[in-house]
């Protein structure tokens, strides 16, 4: 791993590090111990409700060592009283032990390390060894050892939250193949590459296909690997526009990754393999840091200056096709290889495979190559084919599941599942497969071309191939593993297929519910959930239910967002009788009942039901206390309850800290868009204060996972870190990635955006950094223009950044389009102060109908300043007074304290 992104990931994971206690802690580091010793760690620190014994060692290891863990946040100071008390607890409870190791999740800095280092030496001298961990080290750690495994990192991610995130960015800069050992020549071609890559940003390598480019960019990247802190190796074909980098599933396990935000903010090269479509390069360019760069292969020529792989030199040709075998390739043979189907890097290894592990005589290989069509590619093809045909014995087996399939791709999983190791060790001796990225076997395109024109002569055993796939989706839905979405995403038109030919509910329908966004899936093939709920149950009772509530949410959701909300509405009304008949169906001891009222409650609440929705939360609640993303629902309706709604969210915050894992990312990252709303603003400031940090490292890891809504959430509390926190907005405002107002999912987003924008223009203001605080209201006011219909709220903010851009007379030609009886206490705030800078009159009328309105007692002083403000020019005392007014009922200490500053400036004047 390139040391720069090593550091990285050790920052961010000590970050989290900080934050970890309690129960939690040993939870973390019992799965490290196990892995640190190879064996199993015997932790005593932990009672059945999962707190610290009293009195216990935390840990006794297989080689006879001792362990103490602690995440006091004074472990390394100048005193050192907690290090010292866990020797002494060593010493006295285990005095036969002569190894000890102390962990600590807090860092060590320089003298705290120098301490540690006479402290080990002064007990080795006693035959005692001492070993402390500091955060750092344990972080390091993590990087260096766990980042690959997956078990360990399924059972610890839950507890740090940046982890998921760098886990999945250091498995996708895991994803470059290894050079295949059958790979020789092209030194040039990778001469010429990295000379581009130097001097351009994209660049493009195009050639048919079989030529090579995969593995030409696969020598280019192994080559490069030290310039850069990763290389991320995407599957591109099924990318359509650059913009979906901004959160694409690169691995298909569901977790959608920032690639964009990879090469914007690090070091990096992105390989984009198989790129079926003209991407934007100037667009893509732009996104990229001074560092990063995108290759790209295509078999189709584009760009300004695309890089165009021909076939192989004759010295290289001749290598490839006596690699292995018993003698090298007789001249007058290679001729007539050439002759007949040139050059080309595939082929001849398939004709090389066929000497080498066949037998055959080089003298047959001008029999296979004979009596072939006059076009090239035609003469490829047919070589290809006569030799697949000549050994479907063997490999009809192995190529009819990608037929079944109807892709050359298939899953990894799905194919070791279908085919086992064995079949696929077959196909890469016959060089079929493609140096595809890891979790795909992908079938060159000429050997799948032939297998098709073969379909007929190929054995395919649908029902087995149908069941296996059952079987392993099964395994997975619950809970829903990422396997699981791997595979509907990646065998989508499988799914479809095997829909289309059997539509029932049940695993396949489940599965194909999750392939697509809903606005993409086929109305028919999600289904009547009405008709699968009173047919017969095919398959485990809970995939049927799963299967049927999930059709009812998506096929809303597949209406609502083709632009049919109404018809989307009428539509689930008259399915809401399905979520009691399937009540009756399980019975009231089934452990899908919870599913099923969860679902209707939300339906409930879709169609505007309000009470009856609440009414089902409240009762979910009720049953079931741990019931997260019904709490938050039902939150968000406590509109009158301002105080229990506040202390449900808190408890959902509360759970994932000393529960991690227990609360679903976007159950969070809700919850955070959430404190927007009327009755909840008013706690923003409060959850900052308890739970800021912890939140930032939620909207940090949506952020680069590319979880749906961060930007909202970001949005709902950022103006207040701006002001309040502004080292914890920054960190968040230069990692998340706010797109342009064409890529914004609707309006909503838009505003969000534009208010973070404003936010960080005035906290940049504030920092004296003029141009950056210009350069950020020019993108705010960007993502105004683009609204399509400004609501009052936006106007508001859409007025704030024209007065900052000194455009009063913009600001207030917004406003003034907002009808009056829509008019809150901020339309008259922005107003009053684009009327008082334009030198209108009527300035002090509107900021007294915006202080005559109702709002909460926070938001009085800024109104009496803005007021101050007005008056100051004519009437100096009475202005005075309002500011000192406006001193006197400020709740905020530091927006007070620029308030007398202010003040204390007018005297001096």
């Amino acid at each position: 791993m390139n040391d720069e992104l090593h550091r990285r990931f050790v920052r961010d994971l000590l970050e989290d590090l900080q934050g970890v206690s309690g129960a939690s802690l040993e939870k973390l580091l019992k799965p490290i111990w196990d892995k640190m010793a190879g064996a199993t760690v015997q932790a005593n620190g932990l009672n059945l409700q999962g707190a610290p014994v009293s009195g216990a060692l935390d840990a006794l290891w297989p080689d006879g060592s001792a362990s103490e863990a602690s995440s006091d946040k004074d472990f390394f100071n100048s005193t050192e009283a907690k290090l010292r008390h866990d020797i002494r607890h060593l010493r006295r409870a285990a005095p036969h032990i002569r190894h000890w190791r102390i962990f600590s999740t807090r860092h060590a800095g320089p003298t705290a390390r120098t301490r540690q280092s006479k402290r080990r030496a002064r007990y080795l001298a006693r035959g005692v060894t001492i070993d402390v961990y500091a955060g750092q080290d344990i972080a390091d750690y993590i990087v260096r050892e766990c980042l690959l495994d997956d078990v360990i990192i399924e059972r610890i991610a839950p507890i740090l939250p940046n982890l998921r995130r760098i886990n999945e960015q250091y498995a996708a800069s895991q994803r470059v193949p290894d050079l295949d050992r059958a790979f020789c020549g092209r030194k040039d071609e990778i001469d010429a590459v990295k000379g581009r890559l130097d001097n351009d940003r994209c660049v493009v390598i195009s050639g048919m296909g079989g030529i090579g480019k995969t593995e030409l960019t696969c020598a280019v990247a192994h080559a490069v690997r030290d310039q850069y802190e990763q290389i991320i190796w995407v599957d591109a074909a099924d990318l359509k526009d650059s913009i979906e980098l901004d959160a694409f599933d690169v691995r298909s396990n569901g977790y959608k990754l920032n690639v964009i935000g990879i090469l914007r903010t690090q070091s990096a090269l992105v390989v984009l393999d198989n790129v079926t479509v003209d991407l934007d390069l100037d667009a893509l360019a732009a996104k990229c840091g001074p560092a990063s760069n995108v290759l790209l292969t295509s078999q189709v020529a584009w760009g300004a200056d695309p890089l165009k792989l021909e076939e192989l030199s004759e010295i290289d040709a001749k290598e490839v096709l006596s690699a292995g075998a018993p003698t090298p390739c007789p001249p007058t043979v290679l001729k007539e290889v050439f002759d007949a189907v040139g050059a080309h890097p595939l082929l001849l290894r398939i004709l090389n495979g066929l000497v080498r592990d066949e037998q055959v005589a080089w003298e047959e290989l001008v029999e296979e190559c004979a009596y072939l069509p006059s076009a090239i590619d035609d003469r490829r093809q047919t070589v290809a084919q006569r030799i697949v045909r000549r050994n479907l014995a063997v490999l009809g087996s192995r190529l009819a599941p990608f037929l079944w399939a109807g892709s050359a791709t298939l899953d990894s999983l799905l194919a070791k599942r279908i085919m086992g190791k064995s079949g696929i060790i077959d196909l890469e001796r016959w060089a079929f497969l493609m140096r595809s990225q890891e979790g795909t076997e992908r079938l060159h395109d000429i050997v799948y071309a032939s297998a098709k024109a073969l379909s007929a002569e190929i054995p395919i055993a649908e029902q087995d191939l149908r069941a296996k796939l059952e079987k392993l989706l099964r395994a997975a839905i619950d809970p829903k593993k990422v396997d699981f979405v791997r595979v509907a995403r990646r065998h989508s038109a499988l799914l479809t297929r095997l829909l289309t030919e059997r539509p029932e509910a049940g695993i396949l329908r489940y599965a194909y519910l999750h392939s697509a966004a809903p606005c993409d899936l086929n109305p028919e093939l999600i289904g009547d959930p009405a008709t699968d709920a009173e047919g017969s149950v095919n398959g485990p009772e809970r995939e049927w239910v799963l299967s049927i509530v999930e059709a009812i949410e998506i096929s809303y959701r597949n209406m609502r967002d083709r632009g049919d909300k109404q018809a989307a509405k009428h539509e689930l009304e008259g399915r809401m009788p399905t979520f009691d008949h399937l009540e009756r169906r399980v019975g009231s001891s089934s452990p899908s009942l919870t599913t099923i009222r969860h679902h209707r409650a939300k339906s409930l609440l879709k169609l505007g039901r309000v009470l009856e929705a609440k009414a089902g939360f409240e009762k979910l609640i009720e049953n079931d206390p741990v019931a997260y993303p019904s709490m938050l629902q039902l939150a968000r309706l406590l509109t009158d309850e301002s105080d229990r709604a506040k202390t449900l969210l808190f408890n959902i915050i509360e759970a994932e800290q000393s529960e991690p894992g227990s609360v679903q990312i976007s159950t969070l990252i809700e919850l955070l868009a959430t404190m927007r709303r009327g009755h909840l603003q008013q706690f923003s400031r409060e959850m900052t204060n308890r739970y800021g940090v912890f939140m930032a490292q939620m909207i940090k890891a949506a952020t680069w996972s590319g979880e749906s809504q961060p930007v909202r959430a970001f949005a709902a509390v950022g103006p207040d870190w701006a002001y309040s926190q502004p080292e914890l907005f920054l960190e968040i405002f230069e990692e998340i990635n706010l797109g342009d107002p064409s890529s914004s999912e609707d309006d909503d987003e838009r505003v969000a955006v534009g208010r973070l924008c404003i936010a960080a223009a005035k906290m940049l203001v504030r920092l004296g950094k003029a141009a950056e605080a210009k350069a950020e209201i020019k993108r705010a006011l960007s993502f105004f223009v683009a609204l399509r219909r400004v609501s009052p709220f936006a106007s508001v903010h859409y007025a704030d950044a024209a007065l900052m851009d000194d455009d009063p007379a913009r600001a207030g030609g917004i406003l003034d389009e907002i009808p009056e009886h829509q008019r809150g206490s901020f339309w008259y705030l922005r107003r009053a102060e684009s009327a008082r800078v334009t030198g209108d009159p009527g300035a002090l009328d509107l900021i007294d109908k915006g202080l005559a309105m109702s709002m909460p007692p926070k938001y009085r002083a800024t109104f009496l300043a803005a007021k101050a403000d007005i008056l100051r020019p004519k009437d100096p005392d009475t202005a005075t007074t309002l500011l000192t007014d406006a001193i006197d009922c400020c709740e905020d200490e530091k927006f007070r304290l620029e308030l007398t500053k202010r003040l204390s400036d007018w005297k001096a004047t």
